[in-house]
């Protein structure tokens, strides 16, 4: 399923880490922290959520060196509880709790950052059964494998659109090629896309996810990350677990900020929401707004509890179903 945790907690992700946790759907980890409380009963999908939770919890907090408190990571697992529950039945869905329970389990053993070479946690490419032109929360749900989102909206509701066919001419910041097809960038057209496989120590980069997750891009090879002292250059050559301090340029350890307090885009994370911060990339942790509260959708210096959005002035929790 498309990442849930990563909908609410983006100012905790390095931007490449991000990127693959899209271009994979399911963000599925191994489990090595506690597992708190949240889970409703023990039936397959509330078990299949609760591994799922634990596996995005991990890969998105535990990997980057952070952790919430005991109290806001068990009201977050309950959130997302009610949410992945409602995405494993929504309309036109085919990916089961089997599913979702796989892709957690294949990953347990596997380090941080790896998620992207497993095929069990693929599974937003399972072709859901609603035709074009239907009502719709996201890819899974559509024959297609397209739900193209109204912009315009308050929530990511869309309608299910054909993909484009191999060779069809493409924008490659917008347009959905064929599964299998690429918008290629240079030519604008969709062509098939061979992913390339994480490049070893030695070999050349220009940015460290191109890399074997334990290494980085440094001096334009990839060679093992820097360790919490060292000079950080390109901002993304740390080990997984720290950032690159915008100030000093060094690998440090991150720390979370609560509502109010002073953050930054790299190694004080804020514990909802992301850094309202400045072009220096220095700000200010967001007020969190509860669920049936007024706000206002696009003010930085707000937010809705994590899987809750703005919608016609006040938060409310994620609901796929209210896209029809």
């Amino acid at each position: 399923m498309t990442s849930l945790l990563a909908r609410a907690v983006r100012a905790l992700v390095p931007a490449a880490a991000l990127a693959a946790l899209a271009s994979t759907g399911a963000a599925c980890s191994s489990s090595s922290s506690p597992s708190g409380s949240g889970g409703s009963g023990g039936d397959a999908t509330s078990q299949a959520c609760d591994l799922s939770f634990e596996a995005e919890y991990r890969d998105l907090y535990t990997c980057a060196g952070v952790d919430l408190p005991a109290d806001h990571r068990a009201a977050l697992k309950a959130s997302y509880g009610k949410y992945c529950a409602a995405q494993l039945t929504e309309a036109g869905r085919t990916a089961t709790a089997a599913h979702l329970t796989a892709c957690a389990q294949a990953h347990q053993a596997a380090p941080c950052g790896t998620l992207t070479t497993l095929d069990a946690c693929r599974i937003d490419s399972l072709p859901g059964t609603l035709a074009v032109g239907a009502g719709c929360f996201d890819d899974a749900q559509c024959a297609s494998l397209y739900c193209a989102i109204d912009s315009a909206a308050d929530v990511s509701c869309g309608h299910c659109t054909n993909r484009l066919a191999d060779g069809a001419a493409c924008d490659h910041a917008s347009d959905r090629c064929a599964i299998g097809d690429a918008c290629d960038p240079q030519t604008s057209k969709c062509e098939k896309a061979t992913p390339a496989a994480p490049l070893g120590a030695g070999e050349g980069c220009v940015v460290s996810v191109q890399c074997q997750p334990d290494l980085g891009c440094i001096a334009n090879k990839c060679a093992p990350r820097i360790a919490e002292g060292g000079a950080c250059p390109n901002g993304d050559e740390c080990k997984q677990e720290l950032g690159c301090d915008v100030t000093t340029s060094k690998c440090t350890k991150r720390s979370v900020a609560k509502p109010g307090e002073a953050c930054d885009v790299s190694v004080v994370l804020c514990e909802t929401g992301n850094c309202a911060s400045g072009s220096d990339g220095k700000g200010t942790c967001p007020k969190v707004i509860a669920d049936g509260a007024a706000c206002a959708a696009g003010d930085a210096a707000q937010t809705c509890l994590e899987l809750s959005v703005c919608i016609d002035g006040k938060c409310a929790p994620l609901d796929p179903s209210i896209c029809k």
